[in-house]
C-alpha cells in the first residue's frame, strides 16, 4: 500500500522531547529579544498619547494627542541644531570611531 503520511506543520511530542535541549538553549536568547526588542514598544506609545506619569498606557482615561508632539518638536526653534548636531557626531564617530576600531584589531599582529 505505501507509507503513511505524516502530517506537516504539527510536532509531534516525541519530536519536541528529542530537541528540548535545543529549545533550552533557544529560551534565553527569545527573553532576551522580547525583553530589549519588544519591551520599548510601549514607551513608543507614549509619544502618542498625552501621558502622566502613574496613568495607565491603555484604557479609560488615555488621551491619544497623534502626532502633535512631533509636529511640536519639528516646529522647534532647536530642531535644526539639533539634527546638525546628531549628523555632525554620527559622521565624526564613523570617521575617527572606525579607524580607531582596525588599529586595535591590527596591533596585535605586529609585535
Amino acid at each position: 500500500m505505501g507509507k503513511p503520511k505524516k502530517k506537516k506543520g504539527k510536532m509531534s511530542q516525541a519530536v519536541v522531547r528529542e530537541n528540548i535541549q535545543l529549545y533550552l538553549l533557544m529560551l534565553p536568547v527569545f527573553l532576551l529579544i522580547i525583553v530589549f526588542c519588544y519591551g520599548p514598544m510601549f514607551g513608543l506609545v507614549i509619544s502618542f498619547q498625552d501621558y502622566m506619569p502613574g496613568s495607565p498606557f491603555w484604557g479609560e482615561g488615555v488621551e491619544w494627542v497623534g502626532l502633535t508632539h512631533f509636529k511640536r518638536f519639528v516646529e522647534g526653534k532647536y530642531f535644526g541644531r539639533l539634527i546638525k548636531n546628531t549628523l555632525v557626531l554620527s559622521g565624526m564617530n564613523l570617521l575617527f570611531g572606525f579607524d580607531e576600531a582596525e588599529g586595535l584589531c591590527l596591533v596585535p599582529m605586529f609585535p
